[in-house]
């Protein structure tokens, strides 16, 4: 049980940062089906795009977070889909 709150916390750690890095922009949370690969191509056809695959579970993934809103603040201009 004591491993399960340090997650949770990191969950909600991460949901912060997300909300707080697109307050201006909207974030539609959409599920990943067959065919969503291929739309995430044709949407972002000729523009930049960075498809970040992560878990909850990934402890290195959760440490990337940090990294990842810098990048994003620093680049606004490419979009950047996580999965």
């Amino acid at each position: 049980m004591p491993r399960k709150i340090p997650i949770i916390f990191q969950f909600l750690l991460l949901c912060a940062i997300a909300l707080s890095s697109h307050a201006e922009q909207k974030t539609t949370l959409k599920p990943f089906v067959p065919g969503s690969y291929q739309q995430l191509l044709d949407s972002n056809a000729n523009k930049p795009f960075m498809l970040v695959i992560w878990s909850i579970t990934c402890s290195s993934c959760l440490k990337d977070m940090a990294l990842l809103n810098k990048m994003h603040k620093a680049n606004p201009n490419i979009n950047m889909v996580m999965l």
